[in-house]
């Protein structure tokens, strides 16, 4: 199972945290289908795979299982 996938917003230099946003399920099929008309590979392979790609390359996304005790989710828009 797929958990939630968060994309780094900014840094908070008063409180020492990272600050995380979700990327809404949606918004992850739409950026999927765009990135599969493109020819990505990785999309192309799978929704999965594409999601494994981003997610694991240390960039932008975070898993929510891997958020670390200095990262912060925050919701809204």
């Amino acid at each position: 199972m797929i958990t939630a996938i968060y994309r780094f917003e900014r840094f908070d230099p008063a409180t020492n945290t990272e600050l995380w946003r979700r990327i809404p399920r949606w918004k992850l099929r739409l950026m999927w289908l765009q990135a599969w008309l493109k020819r990505d590979k990785s999309a192309r392979i799978s929704y999965g795979a594409w999601l494994y790609a981003n997610a694991s390359g240390g960039g932008q996304w975070l898993a929510a299982d891997m958020l670390d005790w200095n990262q912060e989710v925050i919701d809204g828009r």
